[in-house]
């Protein structure tokens, strides 16, 4: 049976006969593509007058790497973190056996198997954002692009997450103190003052590493936060030591800041941090993600005693319930309160 495919215009006639290999020509319109099948299958050849193009709700793709490698060109590079999920559909394309066999074998068990294979190596929280990308692509196939596409299969599979209380958590003054003292070892100078300045700030790593001197305003105290992960500007207030840390980095940059300045601040790539304080953790003895700082200095906040409206200006999260998960309260702080 011929099956015909529609890319950048083009369409791809594939033509199996018996056990005969695959065979497979590309035309400039869909008719020409039918009627060459037509000829390789030993079937009459319609006619201009028979003809009918066919609907994109009549379109079934082949396999489901059809839908991402559609996704992959389309909507991914829309999204602040294409990089990150364009490697992961490239990964996908070469690796998993089911995006590449006929639609039609994908069964839940297919996907079950898949995803168990797949949390051997990888944490659990980073497979569930992944397997968003193929349910995300499925949606929009059935959904936008009217493809015939089993899209509820996919959304009947649920990875199961680590619970709130072990996902998010705060680092202890032991791990704290082992990671300053291993930044302090690091080759590059950076790396401590750029730990420093998360636990002041609730900066996120990349919100760090694009930081440009246009957006600080240490006079006043205060630098914008642009175009952050939920895709609005927020202003942080700068702490004394955020500012102490700013002037230094300000003095050893021997760059000229001027209003119009775009030179980022710390001058380092959000690669560059992350392959650093790979390193840093390692000597350090810890298992703590960079990410943990942001929880730290959170909780710092509300220990110091700004509301959650406060906080939430600083982090930049639009609910009360995004804001609390990122508060740790120290039980020590809280005995002490007890007078104990």
């Amino acid at each position: 049976m011929a099956n015909i495919q529609e890319r950048n215009g083009r369409f791809t006639a594939r033509v199996r006969r018996g056990g005969r290999p695959t065979r497979t020509k590309t035309f400039d319109t869909h008719f020409e593509a039918l009627s060459w099948a037509c000829l390789e299958e030993g079937k009459p050849v319609p006619t201009e007058d028979t003809y009918a193009a066919p609907s994109k709700s009549d379109y079934t793709p082949t396999t489901f790497a059809e839908v991402l490698i559609k996704y992959r060109d389309e909507v991914t590079p829309t999204k602040k973190s294409w990089r990150n999920e364009r490697q992961f559909i490239n990964q996908l394309l070469k690796e998993a056996e089911w995006v590449n066999a006929p639609l039609a074998t994908v069964r839940l068990q297919v996907l079950k198997d898949w995803l168990a294979t797949r949390l051997l190596t990888v944490t659990a929280s980073s497979v569930s954002r992944q397997y968003d990308v193929v349910k995300s692509a499925a949606r929009l196939a059935s959904r936008d692009w009217e493809w015939v596409v089993p899209a509820e299969l996919f959304q009947r599979l649920v990875i199961k997450k680590q619970p709130q209380t072990e996902k998010f958590r705060r680092p202890s003054k032991k791990d704290l103190n082992n990671v300053l003292w291993a930044a302090d070892q690091a080759e590059v100078k950076w790396l401590r003052p750029v730990i420093e300045f998360a636990l002041e700030t609730a900066m996120r790593r990349s919100e760090i590493t694009r930081l440009a001197w246009y957006d600080v305003d240490v006079d006043n105290g205060v630098l914008r936060v642009a175009d952050g992960k939920n895709g609005y500007d927020r202003t942080i207030s700068l702490s004394p030591r955020a500012i102490e840390l700013l002037e230094a980095q300000r003095a050893a940059s021997g760059v000229l800041i001027t209003e119009a300045t775009h030179h980022t601040v710390w001058g380092i790539t959000t690669n560059q941090l992350y392959m650093s304080w790979k390193r840093c953790k390692k000597r350090a003895g810890t298992d703590m993600r960079f990410h943990d700082f942001r929880h730290e200095a959170a909780s710092r906040f509300f220990e110091q005693g700004f509301t959650p409206i406060e906080v939430a200006q600083m982090t930049g999260h639009k609910t009360m319930s995004q804001v609390m998960r990122y508060s740790h309260a120290d039980l020590n702080t809280i005995a002490k309160k007890w007078g104990q």
